[in-house]
């Protein structure tokens, strides 16, 4: 059996075989590739706007983490760092570079707590009364009428193809 050394570079894991002609490859699509490609879809739907939305910056998502007092997922800094200026059909998913933003990450949290969201959750797109959240695992799911939905994403990514895409 192979000798398989786990690096990681970029947050993608790389398998290393004595044989690299027959084994050397990434293990399966990276997360980098998936995001990029994501982003690069949104970009090309987003609407121009008088006023565009600012990227946030890492200072900003700093700030965010401490006001919530809880770190943000990976994912979720990702989008709000590379996507969050992106205006893409009727959801309107949180950003963090405006605190007088409607979607502003630290309100928007602050406000799904208060009517039940349970604390252990990141709020990442409000409708109405209910939200996406994001698990500090990257998973997404919808909370709505007090109640967490069975359907889920396994990452922001994921979501945003599948949902903030086809809103």
């Amino acid at each position: 059996m192979p000798h398989v050394v786990m690096s990681y570079f970029s947050s993608t894991a790389f398998c290393d075989f004595p044989d690299k002609s027959l084994y050397s490859r990434p293990i399966a699509l990276t997360h980098e590739k998936i995001m990029n490609d994501i982003i690069e879809q949104l970009q090309e739907m987003s609407e121009t706007v008088p006023v565009p939305l600012e990227l946030a910056t890492f200072e900003q998502i700093v700030e965010v983490e401490e006001e919530i007092l809880m770190p943000l997922p990976l994912a979720l800094k990702e989008y709000l760092l590379d996507a969050s200026d992106l205006i893409v059909g009727s959801l309107e998913p949180v950003t963090a570079s405006d605190p007088h933003s409607h979607t502003f990450l630290s309100e928007v949290t602050a406000y799904a707590w208060s009517i039940g969201l349970p604390r252990e959750y990141i709020p990442i797109c409000q409708q109405g009364d209910s939200f996406f959240f994001i698990t500090q695992e990257g998973e997404i799911q919808l909370w709505q009428d007090g109640e967490i939905h069975e359907d889920s994403w396994e990452s922001f990514w994921e979501w945003a193809e599948n949902v903030w895409m086809r809103s």
